[in-house]
């Protein structure tokens, strides 16, 4: 699928079908699904005749020589001498054989670039593609149309507690990719704004695709309440519509949110202890996996001081859970009436 919809498959559950229920802050849970896609593209529609697993048709590169690396017309494969995945403004910034895709780029669904830049290859659009798997990484399709354009993205391992993850970078998150009959095949580090200061002046990070727009996806703002659709045939938010329940079918809440990475301290525009959270909206990221660890995708809560802080003042059991506060600055925006045991009752998720 496009990368127009990768961010959105970890959060609209009914794109593959596959429910994930899983216990976050405070025992509330989060109906959502993994993240990205290597199969399909972002719309929804299929990559060439096959996806990204066997497509046809594809992007290729051009030889060493032009610096951009990728798959030679003739078939040979570029030898790549840098990492992909790194930070950079310039091909320059790059080692021998990758190519930079910059934050001011228009090349991710025809309008978006990484956050901070992101050192790659082109390749054709398939995961296997040879020149990707040399330099330790996945092609993902980021077009936005029907004709695949490749470029590989660092594999990773989520859940895998390591500093090195992703390049130790907080603008990129471990997310795992899926072929087109929804079955998870690998991961990839993928880029991951969540919040404006990560783009350079003059761009937004978008809400929906978490890279660096123009003019980002109108919609609901980060934290105000949203119709939950479990179908994710519409979508009211700027970001994704997050169900907030025990299963796709019992739903205690829902709010506008977006992907961050998780243990990034400035994702979600968080501010620490002291700081006020006044102006815009401010937020924690949470896992939507129990088994995720720093550096793996997550999804923003809004933060509050009291209730009255929650932009979403219409679902029911509303709560400013403070539980927390020692290590996250301020406490959590959420719905369902807290017990002594820190779990919830009148909607708890059953593991």
């Amino acid at each position: 699928m496009r990368f127009d919809q990768i961010q959105k498959q970890s959060i609209v559950q009914a794109r593959l079908g596959i429910c994930l229920v899983a216990t976050l802050f405070a025992g509330i849970s989060a109906i959502g699904c993994g993240s990205s896609s290597s199969g399909n593209k972002a719309d929804g529609s299929a990559t060439g005749t096959g996806g990204t697993t066997g497509g046809s048709g594809g992007t290729v590169g051009t030889d060493g020589g032009s610096g951009t690396g990728g798959v030679k017309g003739d078939g040979g494969v570029v030898v790549i001498k840098g990492t992909i995945g790194t930070a950079c403004m310039a091909t320059s910034d790059c080692g021998g054989g990758l190519t930079c895709l910059a934050p001011g780029d228009k090349t991710i669904n025809g309008v978006g670039g990484p956050p901070h830049g992101y050192c790659t290859v082109a390749c054709t659009d398939n995961p296997s593609a040879t020149a990707c798997q040399n330099a330790g990484g996945t092609c993902v399709d980021v077009s936005a149309d029907a004709t695949p354009v490749g470029y590989c993205f660092l594999n990773c391992t989520p859940g895998m507690a390591a500093a090195t993850k992703c390049n130790g970078r907080p603008d990129v998150a471990c997310a795992t990719l899926f072929d087109n009959t929804g079955m998870a095949n690998s991961a990839a580090c993928l880029p991951n704004c969540s919040q404006d200061s990560d783009c350079p002046t003059g761009r937004k990070c978008d809400d929906s695709t978490a890279v660096c727009v123009d003019t980002p996806n109108p919609g609901t703002a980060f934290g105000a309440h949203c119709a939950y659709d479990p179908t994710g045939t519409t979508d009211p938010c700027a970001g994704h519509c997050l169900g907030i329940g025990a299963s796709a079918t019992t739903i205690i809440a829902s709010f506008c949110t977006r992907q961050c990475v998780l243990g990034g301290t400035t994702n979600c525009n968080w501010v620490g202890a002291g700081k006020s959270l006044a102006g815009a909206p401010h937020g924690i990221c949470l896992p939507l996996d129990a088994t995720s660890a720093v550096g793996d995708s997550g999804v923003c809560f809004p933060l509050c001081d009291t209730a009255a802080d929650c932009a979403d003042q219409s679902d029911p059991m509303l709560v400013c859970d403070t539980s927390a506060m020692t290590d996250l600055g301020h406490g959590v925006c959420q719905w369902g009436a807290a017990s002594t045991d820190g779990g919830v009752t009148d909607g708890a998720a059953g593991q």
